[in-house]
């Protein structure tokens, strides 16, 4: 596959969509220094302005983006607690995304015992009726219990399914569990009030699978992952060798400087979609068949809201 392929086909796709509310488009951003570059564009940007703005230099010439403005603004990494946000960034993001005209979502991933403790700094300072989204049950407890007047919405981590790059076929996905869909699992977070959650688009992805009725759904792209460790490969880059590779090191945030891509030797017919690794996690872009899923799944009014990789990224660098 031509590494833009699934990019353009996901703005080509799109098309009038009758009777059906347009999704949210929210821009996802984890580190707080990527609002100065968006902070002056004013109210409503252009999804395009934003993503150029970021590196997403891709994007420019689509319609779609062209024509398309931010409505929310995420902020917060789903992967490591060690890019929380401080109290002070979350009232500054708050801040820009008033002057944006856009609403503004925390972004949490699971977390340790000093996690919650940065965590409980945070809470208090965010706005009445603010989306948290969670991807760790104790976040979860803890919104419910002692943060009611927040909304919690259930994060790609804690809504389940195998997502393999490698997958040969579409026959293999028959073995992957979608937990999104269980009804028991349904009824669990009814318990808790929610009212959306997100997901990854997994290979050889169907349009029933955008059926999360009775929640609402936000869809990423144009990555998913595929998994998280506690071990930062760009962590250890800084590290003496024998300390190379292990979870409790000094964190300079290399990830939001560095990526590698991830690959294996090619096969006659492989299906691989492009890999890389950023931080503790590994994602894979979306292919043209992926993406012109979501589509369907947008026009079908299925999906309300698009969450776009805004920072955290491959590099897209002429380099590459």
């Amino acid at each position: 596959m031509h590494k833009d392929k699934g990019r353009i086909s996901l703005m080509e796709n799109e098309k009038t969509i009758d009777h059906v509310p347009p999704p949210d488009i929210a821009l996802a951003l984890s580190a707080v220094k990527s609002l100065d570059n968006l902070c002056d564009l004013g109210p409503s940007p252009l999804l395009a302005q934003c993503l150029e703005r970021l590196g997403c230099s891709w994007i420019g010439g689509h319609d779609f983006a062209k024509k398309t403005r931010i409505t929310s603004l995420h902020l917060g990494n789903e992967f490591c607690e060690r890019l929380l946000p401080t109290a002070k960034d979350v009232i500054s993001a708050q801040a820009t995304a008033d002057k944006l005209a856009v609403t503004f979502t925390l972004v949490t991933p699971m977390l340790t015992d000093g996690g919650f403790r940065l965590l409980d700094k945070i809470l208090p300072k965010l706005a009445h009726g603010t989306e948290v989204v969670v991807n760790d049950w104790g976040t979860l407890q803890k919104l419910r219990g002692d943060f009611p007047r927040l909304i919690p919405v259930l994060g790609r981590m804690l809504n389940k399914i195998i997502k393999d790059p490698r997958l040969p076929s579409a026959q293999w996905t028959k073995l992957q569990p979608f937990d999104g869909q269980s009804a028991y699992f349904k009824l669990f977070l009814a318990r808790f009030s929610i009212g959306q959650l997100e997901m990854d688009v997994p290979p050889f992805a169907k349009i029933e699978q955008f059926n999360s009725d009775p929640m609402k759904l936000s869809v990423h792209l144009p990555y998913g992952y595929t998994w998280k460790g506690r071990m930062c490969r760009m962590g250890s880059l800084s590290q003496k060798d024998d300390h190379k590779f292990i979870a409790a090191h000094t964190c300079r945030k290399e990830c939001l400087t560095y990526w590698v891509q991830t690959k294996r030797p090619k096969r006659n017919g492989s299906n691989d979609l492009y890999s890389f690794q950023r931080g503790n996690t590994q994602f894979y872009e979306h292919s043209d068949e992926m993406a012109a899923v979501i589509w369907q799944a947008v026009k079908a009014g299925l999906v309300t809201k698009l969450i776009y990789a805004g920072d955290w990224h491959e590099n897209h660098s002429p380099l590459k």
